[in-house]
């Protein structure tokens, strides 16, 4: 495992996500207790203020989220402000 070959699991990618973030978003259960048991950080944030347990909220994943409640994860506001979801149309569409 490339964990025990000393990986670092709290890298980024240029979106800012950790491994956590991925195995959170792709419902990854024992990745993501294997990341969190090698001292990933639960409440990190993504470039556009997600966290890992924002992403595995999102995609309905409960097992994941249950895990992640489970060690400590902040659920917080789940959609910070400026997000796809939560940022309005400009204008309503005139018939």
């Amino acid at each position: 495992m490339l964990i025990e070959r000393g990986a670092d699991v709290i890298a980024q990618n240029e979106d800012g996500e950790t491994p956590l973030h991925l195995a959170s978003q792709e419902g990854e259960v024992e990745a993501v207790r294997m990341l969190l048991k090698h001292g990933a950080d639960i409440n990190t944030q993504n470039k556009y203020g997600l966290t890992p347990f924002d992403l595995a909220l999102q995609g309905g994943l409960e097992e994941v989220t249950c895990v992640l409640l489970q060690h400590g994860a902040d659920p917080g506001d789940p959609l910070p402000s400026g997000t796809v979801l939560q940022t309005p149309p400009p204008h309503p569409i005139a018939m």
